[in-house]
């Protein structure tokens, strides 16, 4: 079922990577679902940050606030906002460049720009692999020291 064919000045041995139009259909298909996704998660982050932006904004102004001890409080839940705001905008970024240069290299059949975008690609997905590691070790944590501060 493998069809191997060979680029011309291309070592026989070898066979050439082709990319046949069913291939770069899928990619396509790829490349406009992955590029809603983007917009969401910009969306979502532009909202997150202004969350962050006015809660820090609210923290120094206690006078408003009912309770002494919010402003602290939303202070720092503002930080922990910009700061995931922060965080998430390299994984925006590369998936963009995924988009971008796998639409280029479908159009123009470069191979440069195909091995750029699978390279963003790879590294949005690590990123996402890692963080999701981490939180399935802090969730358990985060659980068992909510356990051990109610019982008290």
């Amino acid at each position: 079922m493998s069809e191997e064919t060979y680029a011309v000045g291309v070592d026989p041995i070898q066979p050439a990577l082709i990319v046949t139009e069913e291939m770069k259909a899928t990619l396509r298909s790829s490349v406009r679902w992955a590029k809603f996704l983007l917009v969401v998660m910009t969306i979502m982050l532009v909202l997150l940050l202004c969350l962050g932006v006015v809660l820090i904004i609210f923290a120094n102004k206690s006078t408003l606030l009912i309770l002494p001890y919010a402003s602290s409080e939303l202070f720092v839940q503002g930080i922990i906002d910009v700061v995931l705001v922060l965080l998430l905008i390299y994984p925006l970024v590369k998936g963009y460049i995924f988009c971008k240069s796998i639409r280029r290299a479908c159009d123009t059949d470069s191979e440069t720009e195909l091995a750029r975008g699978l390279s963003a690609m790879r590294l949005w997905l690590r990123f996402y692999g890692i963080l999701t590691i981490i939180a399935l070790v802090l969730y358990p944590l985060l659980a068992i020291g909510f356990i051990i501060a109610r019982s008290d």
